[in-house]
């Protein structure tokens, strides 16, 4: 029977980390760990934390004086904790459905140059562990690292749910931890290293829930018209490339397929940015998208942004109103 370790970093999520590792421990067919990492929280995670290590051995609770990061966190109980088979990081306001990790481990168990295996997700501001029942079947399917590294440069995005992501802890320990440049885009970082050596795997079967709630970590991160996710996803497969893609035999052709699908995602902040007033932000992107790609001057809508910019905000904005009046003029009624 496997083991897996599975890390729960807490920070102030006191009142959903019973659910989070109630989903753990109730996991079937393989042997499971659980270590609780708080990370100096304010509210009661820490009663809740030790009452959960004392009614299950399976259970270990560890309090941080002082806060570290989630980054630190994720990296203790990864390269410091974890020596089963396979590990995961759940976060304590996350859960897993019913046999995810047994799911998992019998893909990595069939197939041993897999070094990690993610599947699908349920978003829910109420995760019920009971209400998914175990899938009678489901399809796997492994996934060679080139071609996932590709289809990620594409996408701009490994598509991977950290929620979900089991890794083979040999693995981990090869690639290294988390960066500390990335906190909001190490998952994805570090999902591109495991493919650079070795197969990834995927359950077609929902894996994890993610929980939806006004406190999520990544809620503040994801404003700004989506700049300093843009910043960060582009830190992340430069350091991809700079430090883990350097054997890869086509390794120029990607790193072309990243710098033009991040122009295009430039360009069309470039456009947020003039929607709501940001002339500054709209020239400084699309200088960056040009300077990353100059082929997306060629872009469809590059030119209407051009004339927007040229005429203002203001006269655009009046344009607009004409425009959908006299859609609404010509519309038939009833």
């Amino acid at each position: 029977m496997a083991r897996v370790d599975v890390i729960i970093p807490c920070y102030n999520y006191g009142r959903f980390l019973e659910g989070s590792v109630e989903s753990a421990l109730r996991q079937e067919g393989v042997d499971v760990r659980v270590l609780i990492i708080d990370d100096a929280s304010p509210d009661d995670t820490e009663v809740v934390g030790r009452r959960l290590e004392e009614q299950d051995t399976r259970v270990t609770y560890r309090r941080h004086t002082v806060n570290k990061g989630h980054i630190a966190t994720y990296n203790e109980g990864l390269l410091e904790w974890a020596d089963g088979d396979y590990a995961l990081v759940l976060s304590a306001d996350d859960m897993l459905t019913p046999s995810a990790l047994l799911r998992a481990a019998r893909l990595m168990d069939a197939h041993a140059k897999v070094g990690m295996t993610y599947g699908d997700v349920i978003r829910s501001a109420t995760p019920d562990f009971a209400s998914v029942p175990v899938p009678p079947a489901y399809a796997v399917e492994v996934i060679q690292g080139p071609a996932f590294i590709e289809a990620s440069c594409r996408a701009l995005s490994t598509g991977v749910e950290t929620v979900t992501a089991v890794v083979r802890t040999s693995v981990q320990r090869a690639v290294g931890g988390y960066r500390k440049e990335l906190p909001h885009a190490g998952d994805q970082e570090m999902w591109l290293r495991f493919a650079s050596v070795s197969a990834i795997g995927r359950v077609k079967a929902p894996q994890g829930f993610y929980r939806r709630h006004g406190e999520n970590m990544s809620n503040d991160y994801y404003s700004a018209l989506g700049r300093r996710d843009f910043d960060q996803i582009r830190s992340a497969f430069g350091y991809f490339f700079a430090e883990f893609a350097i054997w890869l035999a086509d390794r120029t052709r990607l790193e072309g397929l990243v710098q033009q699908e991040l122009a295009i995602q430039a360009f069309y902040l470039a456009n947020e940015a003039f929607n709501v007033g940001d002339r500054k932000q709209c020239a400084e992107l699309l200088a960056e998208a040009v300077t990353l790609w100059p082929g997306v001057r060629h872009h469809r809508g590059w030119w209407q942004l051009q004339l927007k910019r040229a005429i203002g905000n203001r006269l655009w904005s009046y344009l607009r109103f004409l425009k959908c009046a006299g859609r609404r003029a010509d519309a038939p009624t009833t």
